[in-house]
């Protein structure tokens, strides 16, 4: 189970208008009308890019600003969110993929869009969800 709270990490980014604004016309700039009732649904989208996309600082996303700068930093860091956080960042791939193979429950092979390098992602809620379409 994720030990990490990643709402923390983007409520304190929203206390900065300025960083809001910013990520939020970055983001948002991508569709040419949003439909007011369906904001809420792309904010999981939204939060999930401002914390592994979004760039916070020149190469850096908001999570590995946060990882470098507050858990490093922090003695009193607890270990295990450390060593989650860096497994995170180093295992995270975000780019648009095509799904090769699925199976229910367990995983999902796809091929990276960007790279064309094979994946395995290892997510059982997912690949549930995607065998059921």
């Amino acid at each position: 189970m994720r030990k990490t709270n990643f709402s923390v990490i983007i409520e304190w980014v929203a206390k900065s208008d300025k960083l809001m604004r910013k990520s939020s016309r970055e983001f948002f700039s991508v569709f040419d009308e949003i439909n007011p009732e369906k904001v809420e649904e792309l904010m999981p989208l939204f939060n999930e890019w401002l914390l592994f996309e979004f760039e916070f600082k020149p190469g850096t996303s908001v999570l590995q600003w946060y990882f470098n700068t507050v858990i490093n930093n922090d003695v009193k860091a607890d270990k295990d969110i450390k060593t989650e956080l860096e497994s995170i960042l180093k295992t995270n791939i975000f780019q648009p993929f095509v799904v090769q193979e699925v199976k229910a429950g367990e995983c999902i092979m796809a091929k990276g869009f960007s790279t064309q390098q094979n994946y395995t992602i290892y997510d059982k809620a997912f690949s549930t969800e995607v065998a059921s379409l």
